[in-house]
């Protein structure tokens, strides 16, 4: 469908904020699973009624175990969106980004009618996460193809959707202001109307303006103006619209030199973030000044998003991916504290870590894939660390069992530290190509 350029970007930016993976603000995310009834079982009635004595809201945990219990969950979360990213990926670049989003979109639609409904059925509410899981990289693949629309401002565009992606962040902490004004309100009904109001319109705008075939309607939307941009930034889309995915042109992406580090790196990210994320609530449990700022601050990633756009325009996503290795190393090292002033440095590095979670691993990929693979390699990127989010569970399990906190925080530190020299020779390798000293990666399709 022919539209302009920067009203379907809004149009995207939108769907990013009301339907994206708001459970990475994670601790806000975990009050409203407390308020639907999560795991509540495994506290005795001691315990809930001491918790309802304290006065401290129909957000706060009950007991320890339902908080680690719940704590855990983000996994399942995360498990779900990087394990079926892959399938997802290929899933798009085969019927289209219109059929891939508008299935992404039910799932998440279900997934909320589960967790409303049946939060203390143990499959169903499980269920209802591996949805979500499942939901998010089937909106956000779709989404992220605004940069190919317009390639003189590709890099712009996909930071602009990462800043929204962070401010839909808030969509969990907004739910919880509204519940905190409705305290006797039906769970099921409530998550009914919301749903009306934020996610079946972005339902009907997504059928209404994401196409079946993604070359040809960049095509039918690229104007003069547009195309004259592109020539005088040297950038082009070159495709052979006749020649279709296959597998031996994939692997030869899989198995190039900047794509193993990337995925290597990738992992380690996606790995030591979510066990950040996951500890936090564990370190600071109890801390309403910890939980407060970071309800606030993580959401408020968009705001270094922007920041690292110009970085990025200025100097490519290869210098940003090395600085939040740095940032990250001092995100673990201030969990090792539980004073509230680490809690509050530390939401502040979770918060710029988080900035660049994803985003700009695609950002690097997207200059040196085909636009038939952009999504499969997107994808393998995600089921990659999607495989190894395995580790956060037996790392909960360590905690819980050995008291094991500070030796995790510490070998998230070594193995950071240890990634400095290949993220140093990518982004030279980054630096070469901006310099056309090195051309990009030429594949034969």
């Amino acid at each position: 469908m022919k539209i302009s350029w920067s009203l379907r970007l809004a149009l995207y930016a939108a769907i990013t904020v009301f339907m994206g993976s708001y459970y990475d603000s994670w601790s806000t995310t975990m009050g409203l699973l407390v308020r639907m009834g999560v795991y509540e079982d495994v506290c005795t009635a001691d315990e809930i009624a001491a918790a309802a004595a304290s006065g401290g809201g129909p957000d706060q945990v009950k007991c320890a175990a339902q908080q680690v219990k719940i704590g855990s969950l983000l996994s399942v979360f995360r498990i779900a969106e990087f394990l079926t990213s892959m399938a997802t990926g290929v899933f798009m670049d085969l019927v289209g980004t219109k059929i891939c989003i508008l299935t992404g979109m039910t799932l998440r639609i279900l997934s909320w009618i589960l967790l409303s409904n049946f939060p203390r059925i143990n499959s169903l509410m499980i269920l209802g996460c591996l949805l979500t899981g499942m939901s998010v990289n089937a909106i956000v693949f779709p989404v992220y193809t605004i940069g190919r629309y317009w390639l003189a401002y590709q890099d712009i565009a996909m930071c602009v959707i990462s800043v929204f992606l962070s401010v839909g962040c808030f969509y969990s902490l907004i739910v919880n202001l509204v519940l905190d004004m409705m305290p006797s309100v039906n769970m099921g009904a409530f998550i009914a109307v919301k749903l009306a109001i934020t996610h079946l319109p972005m339902l009907a705008i997504a059928a209404f303006i994401f196409p079946n075939n993604m070359v040809k309607d960049i095509e039918e939307n690229l104007t003069d103006s547009m195309a004259a941009k592109n020539q005088e930034k040297n950038v082009q889309e070159e495709v052979d619209d006749n020649n279709s995915w296959n597998v031996k042109t994939f692997m030869t992406y899989v198995i190039n030199s900047e794509v193993i580090v990337i995925t290597g790196f990738f992992i380690l990210n996606c790995v030591s973030l979510t066990f950040a994320q996951e500890t936090f609530t564990q370190v600071y449990a109890n801390n309403k000044t910890a939980e407060r700022v970071n309800s606030i601050l993580v959401p408020l990633s968009s705001l270094f998003s922007f920041i690292l756009m110009w970085v990025i325009n200025k100097f490519g996503s290869g210098v940003v991916i090395f600085g939040l290795n740095i940032v990250s190393i001092a995100m673990h090292f201030c969990l090792l504290s539980s004073s509230t002033t680490a809690s509050i440095f530390a939401s502040f590095f979770i918060s710029v870590t988080f900035s660049g979670f994803i985003t700009f691993f695609f950002i690097y990929v997207e200059k040196i894939v085909d636009i038939k693979y952009s999504g499969s390699i997107k994808g393998y990127l995600t089921t990659i660390a999607g495989l190894s989010l395995v580790v956060n569970p037996a790392l909960n399990m360590l905690i819980e069992t050995y008291n094991a906190m500070t030796g995790c925080q510490l070998t998230f530190v070594v193995l950071r530290v240890l990634s400095i020299a290949p993220l140093f020779w990518l982004l030279k390798k980054e630096r070469n190509r901006m310099l056309k000293t090195e051309p990009s990666l030429e594949m034969t399709v």
